[in-house]
């Protein structure tokens, strides 16, 4: 008797064990949104630094050719870095929860 009784309980705790470990992973739609919010801080930074060489420029050549081919390239600048920080925000999410994949 006191056999099953120490299974059920050993069953219990491990049922106990999975729950707090599911509760431990963050859902994917954090991540995501987490992942999300910083690529946007990152790309809008991008879009700061070309607003503000696009008026020194404009201020320095008075050229506006010049002046929007620098904006776009700094729009550009500022979209990659933020793909770039997303990607590898999303790597060091997978190494950091892969010891819970099961």
């Amino acid at each position: 008797m006191s056999n099953t009784t120490s299974d059920e309980e050993l069953r219990k705790e491990l049922i106990r064990l999975i729950e707090e470990t599911r509760h431990q992973i963050p859902k994917k739609s954090e991540m995501k949104e987490a992942v999300i919010a910083r690529s946007f801080i990152v790309f809008a930074l991008g879009c700061f630094t070309g607003v503000e060489m696009y008026t020194i420029n404009l201020f320095l050549t008075s050229k506006i050719e010049i002046s929007l081919a620098l904006l776009m390239f700094f729009f550009t600048i500022g979209f990659l870095i933020g793909v770039f920080v997303e990607k590898i925000d999303l790597l060091n999410i997978k190494n950091k929860y892969s010891h819970l994949d099961y």
